[in-house]
């Protein structure tokens, strides 16, 4: 499955003029929390300021725990302003 997520989310990127592209997942670690080295790393590129938008499979895939993915969503990524986007399939 990561393979196909991974090349469906390449061509959406591309087709849309995202360049520059970075994949991180967090293969063996469970979303219901934030503590995934995957996210450490994109948190710190975030702060950074390197991260222009953030692009997932699905809304479970940020995370499971709904009031925190809330938090990031309507008020941390406006913060970095980082643009969102989750695609369904």
């Amino acid at each position: 499955m990561l393979c196909y997520a991974k090349n469906a989310l390449d061509k959406y990127a591309k087709d849309n003029g995202f360049e520059n592209l970075k994949f991180l997942y967090d293969d063996g670690f469970s979303g219901t929390n934030f503590q995934r080295p995957a996210w450490t790393e994109l948190m710190a590129l975030m702060e950074n300021g390197e991260v222009a938008a953030l692009i997932v499979k699905d809304m479970s895939r940020l995370g499971r725990e709904y009031l925190e993915v809330s938090r990031l969503t309507e008020i941390v990524f406006p913060i970095y302003d980082i643009r969102f986007i989750a695609l369904l399939f």
